[in-house]
């Protein structure tokens, strides 16, 4: 077995390191590491990769600037490697991990669809290896599902995780439509909370109609599973965009922010409130469109306090972009609650870091309670100052000192594109 490691972030960008049935890596700056990277961000000893009979796992050696597995912010702590992941160390350096098997005298076959397939190719990603599986590439998106497990769809590929389940492109076969399917398996009866969740989001999402919002089409049951079929968007994430690219330009995250802030309006008027903006829910399509995805957290605020799905000291969300009142009680929250998440969202978009840095995520909730993040300017400086303003007011702590509604913040955003950018949105 060759694992390789190559590096595709930081000083030795390019350069593929190569280890021959290892039984543990160390990477570190330290020369007695295994792989030794000379970058002060880097602790002596930073990360070990693992490698047992149960899976090969990535483990952070309690570094100065942390470990974190497939994208920044997700802490690596006795994480399953799969070829393909990224190990960033830090925030500057990142390598990807590959893993080869040896060639043997046989042949191999797809665990899917039967083609045969060549090994070792794992360097190359051409074959992936799912729960001890081997997969073609045409099949090792689609995991763990046949595609007739719904009736009525034909499940083409895995392409997610939501709050609530997993999400697989596929195809509904009277109309031939391209959807993506939200499912939830229960292997017992469902808790009625969780299904009281899921069936609302597809109430809320339902009644939501405008060209920035995901569309949902169908809700329904399919024994073991609950779906939620919803329009399929052919792009790539905010996040996503941001991790491969890096901060966006300005003008840029001003129309991004402009759009989302006419889906918020929408939903506003509905009287429903997102409460889990953030850079993986927004979807920008190949063709340069923006839509708001997945409001599985989303609630009518005329219920506030009424409805039992949230319990007082839960703060159901993404911690990295929640509002101060959000920590507190997410029962409580109003519209103001998702103008906060998008201007961290903006923020993030314009500088490439989150507002506030912890090793745990109880610390991550103090700082957003207690601490002031760092300015964008500081950050990045040709940023424009009345963008940064708009940014600013919308982070406010207190709810009565931000916009205090989705048509407010619009008005602004569109007036800095007009008197900064010279555009008309």
């Amino acid at each position: 077995m060759y694992i390789h490691l190559e590096v595709i972030q930081g000083p030795f960008l390019g350069k593929v390191f190569t280890f021959k049935d290892p039984k543990e890596i160390i990477i570190g700056r330290s020369s007695q590491a295994d792989l030794t990277l000379q970058d002060e961000r880097i602790s002596r000893r930073h990360c070990r990769i693992e490698i047992t009979p149960n899976g090969i796992f990535l483990h952070d050696l309690g570094s100065r600037n942390g470990t974190f597995l497939r994208v920044k912010g997700n802490p690596a702590n006795k994480s399953l490697l799969v070829p393909g992941d990224i190990i960033y160390l830090g925030t500057k350096n990142a390598v990807r991990f590959h893993l080869e098997r040896d060639q043997k005298e046989k042949e191999y076959y797809c665990e899917a669809c039967g083609k045969a397939i060549q090994l070792p190719t794992y360097a190359n990603g051409e074959v992936a290896e799912i729960k001890g599986k081997l997969l073609c590439p045409n099949c090792s998106p689609k995991l763990d599902l046949m595609e007739d497990s719904i009736p009525g769809y034909r499940l083409e590929r895995k392409i997610g995780e939501g709050a609530m389940g997993s999400i697989y492109k596929a195809v509904h076969l009277k109309s031939g439509e391209v959807v993506a399917l939200k499912l939830m398996k229960f292997d017992e009866e469902p808790d009625r909370k969780v299904m009281a969740r899921f069936q609302r989001e597809a109430i809320m999402e339902g009644s939501l109609d405008h060209p920035n919002i995901v569309k949902l089409y169908e809700f329904g049951s399919a024994p073991p599973y609950y779906f939620i079929a919803l329009e399929y968007v052919e792009g790539a994430s905010l996040l996503d965009i941001i991790i491969e690219h890096g901060p966006m330009e300005p003008a840029m995250a001003l129309n991004v922010a402009i759009k989302v802030s006419r889906a918020l309006e929408h939903a506003f008027s509905k009287k429903i409130v997102h409460r889990d903006v953030k850079p993986s829910n927004i979807m920008i399509s190949s063709k340069g469109e923006v839509k708001l995805a997945d409001f599985g957290l989303a609630k009518n605020f005329e219920l506030a306090g009424l409805s039992m799905l949230t319990t007082t000291g839960t703060g159901i969300g993404t911690p990295a972009y929640m509002p101060p009142e959000q920590v507190v009680n997410a029962r409580f929250v109003d519209q103001r609650a998702d103008i906060y998440s998008l201007g961290v969202t903006m923020y993030v978009a314009l500088t490439g870091y989150r507002p506030f840095s912890a090793k745990s995520t109880h610390e991550y909730l103090q700082l957003i309670l207690n601490a002031k993040p760092m300015s964008i300017l500081q950050l990045r400086p040709s940023v424009p100052p009345e963008l940064v303003a708009i940014v600013e007011k919308c982070m406010e702590k207190a709810p009565e000192n931000r916009y205090q509604t989705p048509s407010e913040l619009l008005e602004a955003l569109v007036d800095c594109a007009k008197k900064v950018f010279g555009k008309s949105h």
